[in-house]
């Protein structure tokens, strides 16, 4: 009877362990290393929580998860802050500075690595985003429309991104993905 006993409470113990290993490491917070752009703590922590559900989906569909990538951090977060600035909502647009006018552009911002490369961007927008919590904004983006709608749930899903950058600004959100890591030039 003791050694059931104390099979049990090592059981418990590990269990214990592993929930908190997986809360400690599998949130926002553990995103560390990386370039998060956003002038303000909402902005940054409303694009960690993009990360991290994103992953969280991934991994609920046997994805694995995106590593964070600051070269698209940095782009996803000046398509937003363009967005907001033009009052455009859209991929690509004349209004945008010279460079950043459409998704292949950005791209090119990035240096890749290999001249095989896949990429995409999802972007969202909402009215009032000072209604919300970072937290909330962040899960209404991923959960509440990319993954309702068919083509952004593919690149969410898509197997062949390695990468993923988030930019958030003024209710505009933009997640870029890519097969590779990429590097600003000039960098």
């Amino acid at each position: 009877m003791r050694d059931y006993r104390v099979r049990k409470g090592v059981f418990l113990l590990l269990s214990a362990c592993a929930f908190i290993g997986a809360t400690l490491f599998n949130s926002p917070h553990a995103v560390a290393g990386y370039t998060w752009y956003g002038g303000s703590s909402f902005n940054v922590n409303t694009a960690k929580y993009i990360f991290y559900y994103t992953n969280q989906i991934r991994a609920k569909y046997g994805r694995s998860p995106l590593a964070a990538s600051t070269t698209w951090n940095y782009i996803s977060y000046v398509h937003s802050t363009n967005m907001y600035r033009t009052h455009t909502f859209a991929h690509n647009s004349s209004r945008f500075p010279y460079g950043w006018r459409t998704t292949g552009q950005r791209f090119s911002l990035g240096k890749p690595a290999s001249n095989t490369y896949t990429y995409g961007e999802n972007i969202a927008w909402v009215s009032n985003p000072g209604s919300y919590s970072y937290r909330t904004l962040a899960y209404q983006y991923v959960y509440g429309m990319w993954m309702k709608s068919s083509g952004h749930r593919a690149n969410i899903l898509n197997a062949r991104f390695k990468y993923m950058g988030v930019g958030y600004y003024g209710g505009y959100a933009t997640q870029f993905f890519s097969s590779v890591r990429g590097t600003l030039k000039g960098n």
